[in-house]
C-alpha cells in the first residue's frame, strides 16, 4: 500500500494533543526517528530507517510532532517545550527498553534535550544536520532592524526551504533550552554519530564541531562535502544507515546501566572539553579534529 494511503495510529499526550505515528514491533534496542522543523514522518529518511529496522527485526517508531503532518495543533501554537513534551510522550508510551534516537535538524536538538533528562533510556544517538539552539542562532543572525520588526509583529518569515513563519514566542521559548553554552551535555554517555553537509545553508558545520568538543562520550562526526542540510539523497541516507547498523549490532553501544563517563579533569591544563575518546574524528575529510 502506498505511504499516503496508510492510516497512522494516534497517541494522546498528557497535554491533550494527538500525535500521529507508525510503529513497527521488534526487539531492542529500538529506534525512534524525530523529524525536523516543518517536516514530517513520511520523508525518505524516516521510511528508509524503518526498512532497515524491519529487516533487522528491531522496534521502530516514527511520528509527527505537534503542528506537523497529521498530528494536532497549528504550527504557530507550538514551540520547543511542546515538542519536547511530544518526544517524552512517545518514548514513555510507545517504547520499552534502550532506544537509539535519530534526530534531523531540530529533531537533533530534541534528541539531545531528551537524553540529557533521560540518559538511562538512550543507548545511541544519530544527528543529521543537528540544530541545537536553532532559535537563538536564528535570532542572532538577524540585524537589529529586523529584530525590532519581529518584536513588533511577533513573526519572522523564514525563506527556506519554503517560506513559513517563525513566531516570537517560539524564539523566546527556545531560549530555555540552550545546550551549547550550558552544562548538561556531559551527562550523555551513549555513543553519538553526527552527520553534517558542508553545503548546509541552515545550520553551519561549526554547530556539530562544537557538539563534539562539548560531549564527553564517544563521538564520530562525518561531514559530507557536497551535502546540504537535509542529507536526503540515497548516498546520504546510506551513510546514516551504516551508522545505524553499527549501533543496532552493538558496536560501541553504552550500557544504559553503566555510570556516566566523566571524561578528563577540567582542572587539568591538558584537558580538552569533550575529547576523552579516540573515536572523535571528522571523517568527512579523513583528518582528526583540530587541537584548539
Amino acid at each position: 500500500m502506498a505511504e499516503q494511503q496508510e492510516v497512522p495510529n494516534y497517541l494522546e499526550t498528557p497535554e491533550g494533543r494527538r500525535l500521529a505515528y507508525f510503529k513497527s514491533d521488534g526487539s531492542t534496542p529500538g529506534v525512534v526517528y524525530i523529524h525536523g522543523l516543518k517536516s514530517d514522518m513520511t520523508g525518505i529518511k524516516a521510511r528508509s530507517f524503518e526498512d532497515c529496522c524491519r529487516a533487522k527485526g528491531k522496534a521502530y517508531v516514527r511520528f509527527d510532532l505537534s503542528g506537523h503532518g497529521r498530528s494536532s495543533e497549528s504550527f504557530a501554537q507550538c514551540n520547543v517545550s511542546t515538542w519536547l513534551e511530544d518526544v517524552n510522550a512517545v518514548l514513555s508510551t510507545l517504547t520499552s527498553g534502550p532506544q537509539i534516537l535519530i534526530g534531523s535538524s531540530i529533531g537533533g536538538w530534541l534528541m539531545f534535550l531528551y537524553t540529557m533528562r533521560n540518559p538511562e533510556k538512550v543507548c545511541g544517538l544519530i544527528g543529521i544536520g543537528a540544530a541545537p539552539d536553532y532559535t537563538a542562532n536564528l535570532w542572532r543572525s538577524l540585524d537589529k532592524d529586523t529584530q525590532k520588526q519581529v518584536k513588533r509583529s511577533g513573526l519572522y518569515k523564514l525563506p527556506y526551504p519554503e517560506p513559513y513563519e517563525i513566531s516570537m514566542q517560539l524564539i523566546q521559548d527556545g531560549d530555555k533550552y540552550s545546550i551549547l553554552d550550558m552544562p548538561g551535555l556531559e551527562i550523555i554517555q551513549a555513543p553519538v554519530w553526527l552527520f553534517h553537509g558542508e553545503l548546509d545553508s541552515i545550520v553551519p558545520t561549526s554547530s556539530s564541531l562544537f557538539l563534539v568538543q562539548r560531549l564527553n562520550c564517544p563521538v564520530t562526526l562525518k561531514t559530507v562535502p557536497d551535502g546540504d542540510h537535509r542529507l536526503s539523497r540515497p548516498q546520504d541516507v546510506q551513510l546514516v544507515t551504516e551508522a545505524l547498523l553499527k549501533l543496532l549490532n552493538g558496536e560501541g553501544i553504552a550500557d544504559p546501566g553503566d555510570d556516566v563517563d566523566e571524561g578528563c579533569d577540567p582542572g587539568d591544563e591538558e584537558c580538552e572539553p569533550g575529547r576523552n575518546d579516540s573515536s572523535r574524528q571528522e571523517d568527512g575529510l579523513g583528518e582528526d579534529l583540530p587541537e584548539d
